[in-house]
């Protein structure tokens, strides 16, 4: 409300106002969804956050939704009738890079509104990627390689003057990111430097390194003698680690975190880690359990109460609440949470679920999927046959697949069957 206040009326170049907003149905409706959300994402500005707000125009501020929004079969489905991390899905499949979207739901003097964020890319341009094609009428509402920015007047396709203003931000970027870097190398002294060298990353080593960097950019190197081999992947977690340690608001990226999944087995998973690794699951919807396994269920449950108040992690929570069976913090996150109210939650259906068989939990909160491939991979997603060393296994071998896949459909069939799972790890386990 006080961003709406602040707007007087007015759309900035970083927020759009719709007075209701159908995304799927044609390919009209979702090029201008791809069209919205990339044309936000393109904005050369520090913000962070950039916003679209539903349910809101110019003139009156809320006016709020039509009372059809939540429907799922209507031919025209408005941004309120899919979860967050369709919509996630939407973009991921048709922009690249493709920036992180958060959806939440609102009432103001009994009308409903809704907010999405588009969170500020860290490399644009941000690219189509595929073709949206009107088969009836054979027009083309969205083609691969086109780039939109958001100008307050609303969005357009960039010319080459806005072409190379991104091509200079970039250019700009890196450079600033080079000479930090040599600044950083250079203010080190010789002792650290010659303790880099005689820690240089090998099979053999047995020793691990670690550096932390403050607020003025200059490194501290510290190293200690492990049992554990030196690996690259356990050397990029303890960053990881550190960069949370002076960032409470990092979280691993979706590939990192499946890097870390494919070698899970060669990691040295303490607190920190298990907390750093769980979190960053489920800020990307996945469970987490086969992280959430290094700990107890208490310490499990506690490392689940940190996350972000965000509907589709919340959704992500609950689930994992369901399997260890706390009916207690389960509620409570329903009673305290403010971004739980998303329609399509159907919280009686998970209550129902406590106590219920493994069968019955997972077909209540898994994905529907009998089965993936790619390549020379093929799994059958028939869990019962699966003992809890080979769900850990095939876990790790999904992770490792998803890495290599280039299809994105495949891949998110891939993350979908590593959500299931690890469900049914959870099931087991818990």
């Amino acid at each position: 409300m006080e961003l709406i206040d602040e707007l007087g009326g007015d759309e900035q170049a970083w927020v759009d106002l719709k007075s209701d907003y159908y995304i799927k149905g044609n390919p009209y409706l979702e090029a201008e969804f791809v069209k919205d959300v990339q044309s936000l994402a393109n904005i050369l500005d520090a913000r962070k956050d950039r916003y679209l707000l539903i349910g809101c125009d110019e003139d009156d501020g809320v006016v709020g939704v039509s009372e059809e929004a939540d429907n799922t079969d209507a031919e025209s489905r408005h941004i309120l009738s899919f979860e967050a991390d369709d919509l996630q899905d939407i973009i991921d499949s048709r922009l690249s890079p493709g920036p992180q979207l958060s959806l939440y739901t609102f009432n103001e003097d009994g009308l409903r509104f809704a907010v999405l964020v588009v969170n500020r890319i860290k490399k644009p341009p941000c690219v189509t990627t595929s073709k949206l094609e009107d088969v009836d009428d054979g027009s083309v509402e969205l083609r691969e390689n086109e780039i939109w920015v958001r100008k307050s007047s609303g969005k357009k396709e960039v010319d080459r003057d806005e072409f190379e203003s991104i091509v200079e931000y970039r250019l700009k970027q890196e450079r600033a990111s080079l000479m930090r870097g040599i600044r950083r190398v250079v203010e080190l002294d010789p002792e650290s430097i010659a303790t880099i060298g005689d820690l240089e990353p090998n099979e053999k080593a047995e020793a691990d390194i670690t550096f932390s960097i403050d607020e003025e950019g200059d490194y501290t190197v510290s190293s200690e003698v492990t049992r554990d081999s030196f690996t690259k992947l356990s050397h990029d977690l303890e960053a990881d680690i550190h960069r949370r340690e002076s960032n409470p608001g990092h979280y691993t990226s979706l590939f990192d975190l499946m890097r870390y999944y494919a070698g899970y087995d060669k990691l040295r998973l303490d607190d920190d880690a298990v907390r750093l690794l769980a979190e960053s699951a489920l800020k990307n919807w996945i469970p987490g359990i086969l992280w959430l396994d290094q700990v107890e269920p208490d310490q499990a449950t506690e490392v689940i109460q940190s996350v972000p108040d965000e509907h589709s992690i919340r959704t992500t929570v609950c689930k994992v609440l369901v399997l260890l069976g706390d009916r207690e913090t389960f509620d409570h996150y329903l009673s305290e949470s403010n971004s739980i109210s998303n329609p399509r939650f159907d919280a009686d259906n998970y209550r129902e679920q406590f106590g219920q068989s493994a069968d019955s939990q997972l077909e209540a909160i898994g994905k529907i999927l009998d089965r993936v491939e790619y390549d020379d991979f093929e799994l059958e997603m028939d869990y019962e046959s699966f003992d809890d060393d080979e769900l850990r296994t095939l876990i790790s071998k999904v992770a490792s697949v998803w890495l290599e896949c280039g299809d994105d459909d495949t891949c998110k069939d891939l993350k979908y069957a590593l959500v299931n799972l690890e469900l049914a790890l959870g099931t087991r386990i818990f």
